[in-house]
């Protein structure tokens, strides 16, 4: 049994990636802008990702991520089904393949699938919910640099929000 949360093998992680990429076609796209190939459907002409052929079908587009891996734990969230096949599904094909599958039913193996998923789920969480917050603040302090001068905020109600999340007295 391996005791190493690491990646099963780098080599299988690129090679599944190749394998795909082929599958579906070198720089192919969704109408809907979708390009990485795990989110796209292979066999489909036009090509389409898994969001706009559920929506097509009048299916749900989302999915249940099992975040512990379906052998350790029943709990499961519902996300975007692109999202479910391109990041957190292949990030659990990076564990180790007995903690993903425990055929012994080991709780200390089902214990470390509890955190490693978590830890996926808030990393996925703070991509996807924040970091375009962050980007946006980044262009807006531009923007209002640009038109109203590199200190900006000091004759704003900005000006008195500590930077600890408490008010100026």
């Amino acid at each position: 049994m391996s005791n190493k949360g690491t990646s099963r093998n780098p080599v299988s992680t690129a090679r599944r990636k190749s394998v795909t990429t082929r599958r579906v076609g070198l720089g192919q796209v969704c109408a809907c802008g979708e390009s990485d190939p795990l989110a796209l459907v292979e066999g489909t002409n036009p090509i389409i990702c898994a969001k706009c052929q559920r929506l097509q079908s009048g299916k749900n587009p989302l999915d249940k991520h099992h975040i512990a891996g379906r052998k350790n734990h029943p709990a499961t969230i519902s996300l975007p089904v692109n999202d479910h096949r391109k990041i957190l599904s292949e990030a659990q094909y990076e564990w180790p393949k007995d903690m993903l599958q425990n055929p012994e039913n080991s709780p200390a193996i089902a214990a470390a699938a509890c955190i490693r998923g978590a830890v996926e789920m808030i990393k996925y969480v703070l991509d996807t919910l924040l970091m375009w917050i962050v980007d946006l603040l980044y262009e807006l302090d531009g923007y209002l640099a640009q038109k109203l001068g590199p200190k900006w905020w000091l004759k704003t109600p900005v000006a008195n929000v500590k930077k600890d999340g408490g008010k100026n007295a």
